[in-house]
């Protein structure tokens, strides 16, 4: 009688302890249900308000069409304030001051002093003009290219900052070549005697230095692949080579 109430009681037990792990797989079970129809009910929100879900969003290396547009905007408008600043500067220094005088600064060290320059940037190729012409259209082509390859990618936002820096400086020295058949320079570091250069030339020369930072610290043989339009990121960000390259 002793052995068969004891089997008994552990009969129960055994009962007991399978009931409960049922009410708790029940429980697991229900609380997975919801988070699915929860997610399921975004879903369906993001769809129908046409909107991307937080998810494709955040993982997305891809710009849709008004985000591309929206930056083109930008990027012009920025470009013309550059553009505008470069030439008002050069303008006051043609207004007040005749070629060859200025006004020194800090005596010795730096000093604004106007200076018509025929060549490219800090006086290179003076005696030949046509070539800074030349090399100008051809970089600009060549950087619009390459902003072209890059405009709907997330990653390049401070590429794409350096590029419009660098175009507003070669236009605009452009701008003077065709308005007065030479740049106008009229900053001067006299203590070092560093070549005169102007506002557009700083956009320049800082664009291309982080351009340089960037290309040997940053970006890759796939990122240049891209730039050069030998490849493309998909929707997650992989690297994919065009066909045909």
């Amino acid at each position: 009688m002793g052995n068969r109430s004891r089997n008994v009681e552990q009969q129960k037990i055994e009962k007991d302890r399978v009931r409960q792990k049922k009410i708790v797989q029940n429980k697991d079970n229900k609380l997975s249900n919801v988070t699915k129809d929860e997610k399921t009910s975004v879903e369906k929100e993001s769809k129908v308000s046409g909107e991307a879900s937080p998810e494709k969003i955040s993982n997305s290396m891809v710009l849709d069409r008004n985000e591309k547009l929206k930056i083109l905007l930008i990027s012009f408008g920025i470009m013309a304030a550059l553009i505008i600043l470069d030439q008002i500067t050069k303008d006051l220094m043609i207004m007040n001051y005749s070629v060859g005088h200025g006004l020194v600064i800090i005596k010795g060290f730096f000093e604004l002093l106007h200076i018509q320059n025929k060549g490219s940037a800090w006086g290179a190729f003076n005696d030949k003009p046509i070539v800074p012409i030349i090399i100008s259209c051809i970089l600009i082509i060549f950087i619009i290219y390459i902003y072209a390859n890059i405009i709907k990618y997330r990653k390049y936002k401070s590429l794409r900052i350096c590029i419009v820096f660098l175009l507003s400086g070669a236009l605009s020295n452009i701008i003077d070549r065709i308005r007065l058949g030479a740049v106008t320079d009229f900053i001067y570091f006299k203590l070092i005697d560093f070549p005169v250069f102007n506002v557009a030339d700083i956009y320049v020369t800082i664009s291309m230095m982080f351009m340089l930072l960037m290309l040997i610290f940053t970006y890759n043989g796939n990122d240049l692949d891209i730039m050069l339009g030998n490849g493309y990121l998909d929707e997650k960000g992989e690297f994919k080579e065009k066909a045909g390259k």
